[in-house]
């Protein structure tokens, strides 16, 4: 009878970086974390995992803090300080997790001797108003004229994240009460915002060309029906800049805008705070230094587009 040998099991452990970036990833979605914060996390650290690959680095056993700092310096050749700390706070995380998993604070230490990238705090002040009322002046009366100003109000009124605004259906709009339902956002959480009566009477005149609308129609489309990609909508805010002479805005600068305007016209943080999704008010504070000279209260509570 022939007899076989069974393999050796090797007596100490080593641990594939492209390994464990998946067994981090499977937790994170056991966690029910966002489809987006998930993207952020693989994308992130599928980039460090190709940077330690050209350092000839497969196993986290490899790992050194001198490793993480050439790659900071690496980013810095390509990124802004807040990308780099972005980055920086996924492999944060990842490192976290793993001495968690194996029990082994080191790799924890590991990351405490890096230090992250300064990010500058002051926020960006938006779009300005009056460039805002330009591109609308560009704008015809026509489907995707009428669609391309319906977006520029909505977006100063909702201060929606870029991904939020592009996935909003028919059916999480409420024309009668301006409530407009935000599913999933950051973090997974809903939320209610609400659009003026500015930005509802250029909402219903877009959505005349859209008469046989299901609520589980996308709310921002191409002619065809199609939903409004986040890349479109870039692409919009760059033609629609164009046409009025501008500099062109990001999808986030209007979201800045809402909340300094907001603060403008008197709410409070807690109640801004919670429309723009955050889960703590140190972002807004930020922006107070921006608006102290003409905070006041406004008993009519107006939104930012019924400023235009």
């Amino acid at each position: 009878m022939t007899t076989t040998t069974p393999a050796t099991i090797p007596q100490k452990m080593e641990h594939l970086i492209s390994r464990e970036i998946t067994a981090f990833l499977v937790d994170r979605q056991a966690r029910r974390l966002s489809p987006r914060t998930l993207e952020y996390y693989q994308s992130e650290l599928e980039r460090f995992q190709r940077f330690l690959v050209r350092l000839k680095i497969r196993h986290i056993e490899q790992l050194e803090a001198e490793h993480l700092r050439r790659y900071i310096l690496h980013l810095a050749e390509q990124r802004n300080p807040g990308g780099i700390h972005a980055s920086y706070r996924a492999i944060r995380a990842f490192l976290r997790w793993f001495a968690l998993e194996i029990d082994d604070p080191r790799y924890e230490r590991l990351i405490s001797k890096v230090q992250a990238p300064k990010v500058k705090k002051d926020p960006l002040p938006g779009v300005p108003l009056d460039n805002v009322r330009r591109m609308i002046a560009t704008c015809r009366r026509t489907h995707i004229g009428q669609r391309d100003r319906a977006i520029l109000h909505c977006l100063l009124d909702t201060g929606l994240r870029k991904s939020e605004f592009v996935n909003l259906n028919y059916g999480d709009l409420d024309l009668k009460s301006g409530a407009v339902h935000v599913r999933s956002g950051k973090g997974n959480k809903d939320r209610v915002v609400f659009l003026g009566a500015r930005s509802r009477r250029e909402l219903i005149r877009y959505l005349r060309y859209r008469p046989d609308l299901h609520k589980n129609f996308p709310l921002w489309a191409l002619t065809t029906g199609a939903r409004l990609s986040s890349a479109g909508l870039r692409h919009m805010l760059r033609r629609r800049s164009a046409l009025a002479g501008i500099t062109n805005p990001q999808v986030h600068d209007f979201r800045r805008t809402f909340a300094i305007e907001a603060l403008r016209i008197g709410y409070d943080l807690v109640t801004l705070m919670r429309l723009m999704g955050h889960s703590d008010t140190k972002i807004l504070q930020r922006y107070l230094h921006l608006v102290e000279a003409d905070l006041a209260p406004n008993a009519d509570r107006l939104t930012p587009a019924d400023n235009l």
